[in-house]
């Protein structure tokens, strides 16, 4: 992209990169937590799943911007993806992008939907409260049947800054990023870094979205997410060094590590408090 354009010349950049990386951040992506066989195969989902998206994000963009070039799709933008594909392969082509988007929007709708189903069950009720398994699946569908109503009612509603929402909702979204990766790979990340870091990025971004109507004229294309992801990033690492981590959270993060170590070598795992001490 020219760098005398508008957007600026990191403005593709930073939609592909905060897409690719707001992909993982959602909440169906944490469905995985609860259906993955062990951390080794978490850690090969991520390591695989991030460039991939990455990769067809890429593709679809510059399916996007060739499309540009056919007048049809330039007068009618929202259904380029039919459009082209009409003109690319008839009916029988047309009928694949179809089924593709079908596929697609119901797979993305069901995860987001179970995702925050596992999550009202498990990580806000039964954080607070003792309870069975099948009283978990009876808060989760519940928290399910709440959920899609809520969603029916709002898509009868009329919202002009609905795709604003979105591109904003994708700038605060990858703020989760930071604790979720670096905690994996990292074991000196600390709690109030994480939500230090976090509520600050989210801060940055929003702040600087409704400030510059994401057009920020220092950003050279840059988004507002992006900002607020160096913050993250910058008060995280600080809080890591600054504020160290008790003793008894400290067992537990080596513990989990330890865990992990002891999947990726094919052995059992033994808690660092009952090894044997070294001389």
């Amino acid at each position: 992209m020219p760098v005398d354009t508008k957007e600026g010349p990191l403005y593709l950049f930073a939609l592909m990169f905060t897409g690719a990386l707001g992909g993982w951040c959602w909440p169906y992506i944490f469905v995985r937590l609860f259906t993955a066989d062990g951390v080794r195969s978490l850690k090969k989902s991520a390591a695989l799943a991030v460039p991939l998206t990455f990769l067809f994000g890429v593709a679809l963009l510059i399916f996007g911007m060739l499309a540009s070039k056919v007048p049809e799709a330039v007068a009618k933008p929202d259904d380029v993806w039919f459009i082209v594909s009409k003109q690319a392969g008839g009916l029988v082509l047309l009928g694949l992008a179809g089924v593709v988007l079908l596929a697609a929007s119901m797979g993305h709708t069901d995860g987001n939907i179970q995702a925050y189903g596992a999550q009202l069950a498990n990580d806000l009720v039964g954080n607070y409260v003792q309870l069975e398994q099948r009283q978990m699946i009876v808060i989760a569908k519940v928290g399910m049947l709440l959920l899609t109503l809520l969603a029916s009612w709002l898509a009868t509603l009329t919202l002009p800054a609905l795709f604003s929402l979105a591109v904003l909702a994708y700038q605060g979204i990858i703020q989760l990023s930071i604790p979720q990766f670096l905690g994996i790979f990292w074991r000196r990340g600390s709690r109030q870094g994480a939500f230090a870091g976090m509520i600050l990025g989210f801060v940055t971004a929003v702040g600087l979205e409704v400030a510059y109507g994401g057009q920020l004229p220092f950003g050279y294309g840059l988004t507002s997410g992006c900002f607020g992801l160096a913050v993250n990033l910058l008060v995280y690492v600080a809080c890591a060094y600054l504020l160290p981590q008790s003793a008894e959270e400290q067992q537990r993060v080596d513990e989990l590590f330890t865990v992990v170590e002891a999947n990726r070598e094919g052995r059992t795992a033994v808690p660092p408090q009952t090894r044997p001490a070294m001389a």
